[in-house]
């Protein structure tokens, strides 16, 4: 399972298994300067889970972030735990490649969109399918 972790304003990739080539590469050339930055990510409630916070902002406004994985039986949660920074507010789209095809564009792969901007911390339970 792969998974990648788009703010509105700052932008990280994060991928969840095996080392796969990058799905693309942000543009976004300014997020540190102008405080835009996803400070936290984590997972809880994973046979498996992932900790990747208090990471500061990349010095190329993203991170390509291996090695870690979140395992969990099919028809059970995981809950996502991400925040922004602590100046500006951001909103959040998860995208999860559930058939490790490389693409995010199949039906279900969009499992999360913030209701809003804001520094405080989101955490949606996402139910692995069948």
């Amino acid at each position: 399972m792969k998974t990648k972790i788009h703010s509105f304003l700052a932008t990280l990739l994060l991928f969840i298994g095996a080392a796969n080539a990058q799905y693309c590469s942000p543009t976004f050339s300014s997020g540190c300067t102008f405080g835009d930055q996803i400070l936290n990510f984590s997972t809880t409630g994973g046979s498996t889970n992932i900790t990747n916070n208090n990471t500061g902002c990349s010095p190329f406004n993203y991170s390509y972030t291996t090695g870690q994985s979140v395992t969990q039986l099919q028809g059970q949660d995981v809950t996502l735990n991400m925040q922004a920074g602590p100046v500006y507010s951001q909103g959040f789209k998860v995208w999860i490649d559930w058939n490790n095809n490389n693409s995010f564009a199949d039906v279900g792969e969009l499992v999360y969109t913030s209701p809003t901007w804001t520094t405080n911390l989101y955490s949606p339970v996402i139910t692995v399918p069948f």
